[in-house]
């Protein structure tokens, strides 16, 4: 039973990795690195996972670049659950920082698309989409994308809503 299970998990896995890939970097709550593009100028991140943006947080888009631990935890909480996969992804801020925008409060379904994150001048240009859809859900949620990115790319960091 064990091994029937096991097989049709790694199934499932294949075959959800064998997709057409586009040019832009998508990112879901499922992803868990970037898609990196050959371009001299795109930055490497990595989407940190299980963290929830914390009920004291001021309603609205917000666009952040935060450097410390002290800073992160004013707007996050870790969202630990059971399982090999559980705990949220570590943030060592003494070599990273993270990017991190956060949606207003909404009951609609919402999602949002990292387009890219490169390097433009000597700025970090952050181009996302957030997607709305048309249906009501009974309850108020509050989404956010957070990339953890090396700090020898820490410069100043522009966010382009498209």
């Amino acid at each position: 039973m064990k091994k029937s299970i096991l097989l049709l998990a790694s199934s499932l896995l294949m075959i959800t990795s064998c997709g057409k890939k586009n040019d832009q970097a998508i990112i879901t709550d499922k992803q868990a690195t970037a898609e990196v593009k050959t371009e001299e100028n795109t930055i490497p991140y990595t989407v940190a996972e299980r963290y929830f943006v914390k009920n004291s947080v001021e309603s609205g888009l917000k666009t952040l670049k935060i450097t410390s631990k002290e800073e992160f935890d004013k707007y996050f909480g870790a969202a630990t659950v059971m399982g090999e996969n559980g705990t949220p992804t570590a943030i060592d801020f003494s070599n990273q920082f993270v990017i991190a925008i956060i949606n207003a409060e909404s009951n609609k379904t919402e999602d949002i698309s990292l387009k890219s994150l490169t390097q433009v001048d000597n700025k970090l240009k952050v181009d996302y989409k957030i997607t709305t859809q048309d249906d009501t859900k009974s309850y108020i949620s509050r989404l956010s994308l957070i990339l953890i990115v090396d700090k020898k790319y820490d410069k100043e960091v522009e966010f382009v809503k498209e």
